[in-house]
């Protein structure tokens, strides 16, 4: 048997949500070989893996946005010969960043439209929603 692959540190390890960006995986016993690894970010597989040495692949990262959900699902995942190697937390997506707010104020029933815009929202619709004071909006479109 051989000693599964072990992922000790990534570079970088936070990226624009629109991807194309090249993640160094540095760690140990990613064969000696290139055996064609795999490698995917939360629930996206990178673009291109390509084995660099036996401590080393090079992720080309897909656009994302992050976790959607609480749990222990690991944020990357390098496969090299059916064996899979996890790093959890050690990677994550900009958080959005609002720039602008097309009102700033409303009355306190709410029903106003506001427009965020900004950067960082993701690379397709992921459902998101907005919120203002701490409360969830009625509704929000991408």
């Amino acid at each position: 048997t051989y000693d599964a692959a072990a992922i000790s540190a990534l570079a970088p390890p936070n990226a624009p949500t629109s991807g194309g960006l090249a993640l160094m995986v540095a760690g140990r016993d990613f064969a000696a070989r290139d055996l064609s690894p795999g490698s995917r970010v939360h629930d996206t597989a990178c673009e291109g893996t390509k084995w660099v040495s036996d401590s080393a692949v090079l992720c080309t990262l897909a656009g994302g946005a992050g976790k959607f959900t609480l749990g222990v699902v690991p944020d990357l995942f390098v496969t090299v010969a059916t064996r899979v190697s996890t790093a959890s937390g050690a990677f994550s997506y900009n958080k959005p960043k609002v720039t602008k707010i097309s009102r700033t104020t409303s009355p306190p029933a709410g029903g106003d439209l506001a427009v965020l815009s900004g950067a960082f929202f993701g690379y397709v619709d992921y459902t998101p929603v907005g919120y203002v004071d701490y409360q969830p909006c009625r509704s929000t479109r991408w």
